[in-house]
């Protein structure tokens, strides 16, 4: 019985593994507290069930947070341009970030697109697979799990100076 035990919380640890969440970071550019909404550079993003936090990790609430204010969400995309957060934390610093699953490829691996945002890769992007040293930006294909770091550059888009795989679905 014990083994059985151990075997279903190990299924049940790997099965929660794969369910990696997606994650946005950038500036709030609309926000509707009573809808339990907001949009990060064109992504609408469900926050109504979403765990809010501060600067300092402390809990809070939607109508806390600012237009301007950056700010990481972590949940899953649900459609191009959606988003439903299970956590929004208040964050420091200036980059943008996007991770998920690459939907599509674009002009020779210069653009991919997550969750319907378009993500510019430019040739001087710092493209990098833990497992494969050489040809990374050549793996830069659909279904392929990526963390880019950059600069959102208006709605629904975004350019990379660092695209790095995380694993693949």
């Amino acid at each position: 019985m014990h083994r059985m035990t151990t075997l279903a919380a190990a299924a049940a640890l790997l099965a929660g593994a794969a369910a990696a969440d997606d994650e946005i970071k950038g500036r709030i550019t609309a926000i509707d507290p009573p809808a339990g909404r907001i949009e990060i550079s064109g992504v609408a993003v469900d926050a109504s069930g979403a765990k809010v936090r501060t600067l300092a990790r402390i809990p809070a609430r939607l109508s806390d947070l600012r237009i301007g204010n950056l700010v990481e969400a972590e949940g899953a995309f649900t459609g191009p341009g959606a988003f439903r957060a299970r956590r929004v934390q208040r964050e420091l610093g200036r980059d943008g970030e996007i991770e998920g699953t690459i939907e599509r490829v674009d002009s020779n691996p210069t653009a991919v697109v997550i969750g319907g945002v378009a993500v510019a890769v430019p040739p001087e992007a710092v493209v990098i697979d833990p497992r494969h040293l050489l040809s990374a930006r050549e793996r830069l294909a659909p279904g392929a799990r990526v963390s880019c770091s950059g600069t959102w550059t208006g709605p629904l888009a975004f350019t990379a100076r660092t695209v790095r795989f995380t694993w693949e679905r």
